[in-house]
């Protein structure tokens, strides 16, 4: 339980009406998706940025080129 301290849930709509859609999400422009669900995205794309806290590890905040040496 350390990992996830801080927990949320949220629901959005389902992105597009067309079965052949949802089976290739990755590949589809926004103009394609149902616009509730473009806004919901967008919406919690901006909630995350907010929360989001950069990882410490030795009291240092973690770059991308630590976290390769880490690894």
């Amino acid at each position: 339980m350390n990992f996830f301290k801080d927990r949320d849930c949220v629901t959005i709509v389902r992105p597009t009406e067309e079965e052949k859609d949802l089976q290739s999400l990755q590949s589809i422009n926004n103009e394609r998706l149902r616009p509730e669900f473009v806004m919901q995205m967008a919406l919690l794309r901006q909630r995350i940025m907010k929360r989001v806290k950069p990882k410490v590890f030795n009291g240092k905040s973690i770059t991308g080129e630590m976290l390769l040496e880490l690894c």
